[in-house]
């Protein structure tokens, strides 16, 4: 993204590539529609796809922690079945 211009001190006009937009928010591989003059976008939905991802990252690190001893006697049990 390039910055060309300032409307204000908080709204910039800028140059920004089609697949940039995509790849913030989320929709690779040509998912979103082509953009015309005048469509809005809230940049804001890239910022919370982090955030929600970080917390299911959190809770699925917390479930491994908690439940160490099961999952390792299932990994064994697996294990053994493979063997």
């Amino acid at each position: 993204m390039k910055v060309i211009g300032k409307v204000s001190n908080t709204k910039y006009l800028v140059e920004v590539e089609h697949v940039e937009i995509e790849k913030f928010l989320n929709l690779y591989y040509r998912k979103m529609k082509q953009l015309e003059v005048g469509d809005e976008i809230d940049l804001g939905k890239g910022y919370d796809w982090h955030d929600q991802t970080k917390r299911a990252l959190d809770l699925t690190r917390d479930f491994f922690r908690a439940n160490a001893k099961n999952i390792d006697a299932i990994t064994r049990a697996f294990i053994s079945d493979i063997k």
